[in-house]
């Protein structure tokens, strides 16, 4: 007696199983037709999906790359720079000055 109704159970959770998977997709039963059910339906329909799988990642490596080139080259112009010394804004200011001034020396009576 234990056997008894799990089949009845087991109908009506892959119904529903069946039904929740049609309407997230937004499949409903008159979309689907028997000749969708073929092996030659399923096999390229596995080869559409996996062709899209495949170029979209082909898009996000690609992006991937062109981002690390990118972080690359800033970490190159950073290091770079921090190599090079930078004068500072005062000191073009004083030789400027210094320039002035003994210019201004010479022409004072």
């Amino acid at each position: 007696m234990k056997g008894k109704g799990q089949f009845g159970r087991w109908a009506a959770a892959a119904l529903f199983s069946a039904a929740l998977i049609l309407g997230a997709v937004d499949a409903g039963p008159s979309r689907v037709r028997a000749a969708e059910f073929s092996p030659a339906a399923f096999f390229q329909a596995l080869d559409r999906d996996a062709r899209a799988v495949y170029a979209y990642s082909a898009r996000v490596a690609s992006d991937l790359r062109l981002v690390y080139d990118i972080h690359a080259r800033i970490a190159e112009l950073r290091a770079e720079a921090a190599r090079t010394p930078v004068a500072s804004p005062e000191e073009p200011q004083r030789e400027a000055e210094g320039v002035r001034c003994s210019g201004a020396a010479t022409l004072a009576p």
